[in-house]
């Protein structure tokens, strides 16, 4: 195998577990790592201004968010876009006619078409997201992705209208009826290209580790794409190795197998 030189990481169910602990042996593989020199990338749905801690305590500067909408290197910003402000509004209308809500990742907020439900409040205590507001009209140019909550699967065509969006069902333990939705052309895979191509890397000294569907084109990208023990069934045809679940610190086995760490 290539030596790895960058590894993206997705957070929620490969670093971070259910409770939003993390496994001690997850910490260790982390540091073993950063000790080999090996730059490490977070590469996850989440929103960036909700990582600070994340990463100040995982000791990791560099991010890739809103599933692949935004990269950032240390400082630097390598790559971003934002939804279609039409798609926004689509959105927002129809879940406006069926009963379900929505969360609009912008650059500073989380911003919900309601904050009262308690599935939202669910949504929001679960992850541990602190920047919320409320969405207005004036804000729909700066959309980097979104969450649409309460949406049974038979709903999904009502917002499909064409083939441009792709829907990741959140892929989190007690999250139900939630899906990321991600524009075809934005997801994490294209997002280390550019990655890659800022660095003049190859994809063989690359790899990323995750365990949802979203995490599906960066793994197929990557020189070496890992899914967790825990990933979505899915996932797997696109790895090149399975590795133990997050609540068994698989991201420790992850980095044996590609020989960064030493058993």
């Amino acid at each position: 195998m290539t030596q790895i030189t960058h590894m993206f990481i997705d957070v929620d169910g490969t670093i971070v577990r259910h409770d939003q602990s993390i496994h001690q042996q997850t910490t260790a593989a982390i540091e073993a790592a950063k000790a080999k020199g090996v730059e490490l990338w977070l590469a996850t749905g989440r929103p960036v201004h909700e990582l600070k801690p994340l990463m100040d305590k995982l000791g990791i500067t560099n991010v890739i968010g809103y599933n692949g909408a935004y990269a950032r290197k240390g400082d630097t910003v390598l790559y971003e876009q934002h939804m279609a402000e039409d798609v926004v509004d689509a959105f927002i209308q129809t879940a406006k006619g069926h009963d379900q809500e929505i969360v609009l990742y912008s650059d500073t907020h989380n911003l919900f078409t309601s904050l009262e439900l308690d599935y939202v409040q669910s949504f929001i205590q679960h992850f541990g997201i602190q920047y919320n507001a409320l969405y207005t009209h004036d804000q729909k140019a700066h959309i980097y992705g979104m969450t649409l909550m309460n949406c049974p699967k038979e709903n999904i065509p009502l917002y499909q209208t064409d083939n441009t969006l792709f829907f990741s069902e959140v892929h989190v333990e007690g999250m139900t009826n939630h899906y990321d939705i991600i524009q075809q052309d934005v997801n994490k895979g294209k997002a280390i290209e550019a990655v890659i191509k800022h660095e003049g890397l190859t994809t063989g000294h690359v790899a990323a580790i995750g365990d949802g569907m979203n995490d599906k084109e960066m793994l197929k990208l990557a020189g070496a794409g890992i899914a967790m023990g825990n990933a979505h069934p899915d996932l797997i045809a696109y790895s090149d190795y399975q590795t133990t679940s997050v609540d068994e610190g698989g991201l420790y086995d992850a980095l044996i197998y590609l020989g960064i760490i030493t058993p």
